[in-house]
């Protein structure tokens, strides 16, 4: 009898809320465009930002981003807006300034999910040089001194790896997640 009670009341529960009215919610008005923001940025340079696109399923499966647009959209006070906003809170947002778009790159992934964006925002100095196992890289310091930077061309890096490269190109940790949060 208990589970007939159960089932009724599941059943009670779906209907209701099944037939109620859906609350349609108003997009977030975006911020100002900020020109002077992304006017600072640089618009060339020779870094490179590469990775794999991917998500693991609930039964653990590894499922790639195969042949889908992958996006590199500077951080900036109007991206933070539609970060905070649109992907964290899933709170629907009016459509960006135009302006936007000549800052915004995108490449498509291969069929490993993996992606590459060349030419990218220099932000800590360094030019590449070549690559192949390794990337070979150096910055022309103001004092007429070079700094090379040799990193394995890996996806992912240990952090002790990352922090010997930038104990040897002498790169405070703050500097370097500044340069970070803006790729």
């Amino acid at each position: 009898m208990k589970i007939r009670q159960v089932l009724a009341s599941l059943f009670l529960i779906a209907t209701v809320f099944g037939c109620a009215p859906r609350v349609a919610v108003n997009p977030i008005d975006r911020i100002a465009f900020p020109e002077d923001e992304y006017r600072g940025l640089a618009s060339t340079g020779t870094a490179i930002v590469k990775g794999q696109a991917f998500l693991k399923t609930r039964g653990g499966d590894v499922k790639t981003a195969a042949g889908n647009e992958v996006i590199l959209n500077p951080v900036t006070t109007y991206s933070n807006q539609w970060y905070e906003s649109y992907y964290l809170q899933g709170l629907p947002m009016k459509e960006p300034n135009p302006r936007v778009w000549k800052y915004i790159r995108k490449t498509v992934a291969d069929g490993d999910g993996r992606f590459t964006f060349k030419k990218v925002l220099k932000r800590l100095g360094f030019e590449l040089v070549r690559e192949r196992e390794h990337i070979a890289m150096v910055r022309e310091n103001s004092v007429g001194t070079k700094t090379p930077l040799t990193m394995p061309n890996h996806p992912k890096l240990k952090s002790s790896t990352l922090r010997t490269i930038c104990t040897q190109t002498n790169i405070c940790r703050g500097d370097f997640l500044k340069a970070y949060e803006r790729v």
